[in-house]
């Protein structure tokens, strides 16, 4: 499929989800002040408000899509699901996410609860089939999504959850990097020496936290490798590595691998430079089409290791081609931390990968930022 087609389809799927949050916000019954508290919570537990018994027939279809596996050493899941009931709702309407779900004719308590906040418009929708989830941003909290996910009966919603399951995980994803951004990726907490460097030498940037070092920089191999925590127990590294005069055609699953492979190959090496890091397994990465940014792009995800097999852990990398330059860019990083859950490290790692720009992309406040500090430094 070329690069057009898919970002038309992509733009056509976002526009339907908008007319539906515009067709149907905000729900009977829900709060719309803005000086909520802040919700709370594990980024990665979802709280799911269900009948007990309607939910054993239709917790296999929520496992499946929000329990999904992430890519590390050790099984982790993206999202951990909580079934509570109804009448413990109060007890949980301050956590960050939450689920209401049932069939939207049952006559469990869940069930009346969604045909009272539906109003007449949406619940006409469910009835007809053209609406089975509608999400609400701070209904009890601030920075809280709640989901409602409905349909006309149990098969009816398992099939919806399944179909629309890449959809209902990607808003939990989205609000939860939202929150995650505003904590972590704030300027107070960024090296905006290495962050002038590189926009100064190469023309772009990214957030980098103040205790990232630049640890190797090399101009005639397009690479540039930023570390954090060097020789502990928890490690975090990026590189980003550009090949001029590239080609579009580049972005296969293959020719990134190879190029990933051949970077950390030569500049992820241990103290003997004799072992260096390399896929654990070509089989086990992942490679997925995505939108970097506005730009087609390959996300890969996939376990690392030294070649004797002394460490590794995750990694995850954004691979695109910019017209404009004629250079392809891939922007990646690796979590070293054994004996420590990787989900979230991992999550912080690709809000970090997101923050990559290049010079016409950058906003106007962080350029006269990175261009006083390169002042600095002259």
């Amino acid at each position: 499929m070329k690069t057009q087609e898919i970002f038309q389809k992509t733009i056509a799927g976002f526009a339907a989800l908008l007319l539906l949050a515009l067709l149907f916000f905000p729900l009977q019954g829900c709060n719309s002040n803005t000086s909520l508290k802040a919700a709370k919570g594990d980024e990665e537990v979802i709280y799911v408000v269900a009948d007990s018994l309607e939910w054993e027939s239709m917790r296999v279809a929520f496992e499946q899509v929000f329990e999904r596996i992430v890519i590390t050493p050790q099984a982790e899941k993206l999202f951990q699901l909580v079934r509570v009931n109804y009448s413990d709702l109060n007890n949980y309407k301050m956590m960050k996410n939450i689920i209401v779900t049932a069939p939207f004719q049952s006559q469990s308590k869940v069930g009346k609860y969604l045909r009272e906040v539906f109003d007449s418009a949406a619940t006409v929708s469910v009835i007809e089939g053209k609406v089975t989830n509608v999400n609400k941003r701070d209904v009890w909290a601030a920075n809280q999504l709640v989901m409602f996910i409905t349909a006309t009966d149990e098969q009816q919603l398992e099939y919806s959850v399944l179909r629309n399951g890449d959809n209902l995980v990607y808003a939990f994803q989205k609000i939860s990097d939202e929150r995650v951004s505003k904590s972590l990726y704030s300027s107070k907490f960024g090296n905006l020496k290495v962050q002038g460097q590189l926009y100064k030498d190469y023309g772009y940037n990214l957030f980098v936290q103040v205790d990232y070092y630049l640890a190797t920089n090399k101009p005639e191999d397009n690479f540039v490798w930023l570390r954090r925590a060097k020789d502990s127990n928890f490690e975090r590294w990026v590189f980003i590595h550009w090949i001029d005069n590239a080609s579009p055609d580049y972005l296969n699953r293959d020719s990134i691998l190879t190029i990933r492979n051949r970077a950390t190959g030569r500049y992820y090496r241990a103290a003997d430079n004799v072992n260096y890091v390399t896929l654990q397994s070509d089989s086990l990465a992942t490679v997925q089409e995505f939108n970097f940014n506005g730009k087609y792009a390959l996300m890969t995800q996939g376990l690392w290791k030294m070649t004797d097999e002394f460490m590794g852990g995750p990694f995850l990398s954004y691979t695109f081609y910019d017209a404009k330059s004629k250079r392809l860019y891939m922007i990646d990083g690796s979590i070293f931390a054994p004996g420590h859950f990787k989900r979230n490290l991992i999550q912080q790692m690709d809000i970090l990968l997101k923050s990559f720009r290049l010079s016409h992309e950058i906003d106007a406040e962080t350029k006269k930022q990175l261009e006083e500090e390169i002042g600095k430094q002259s």
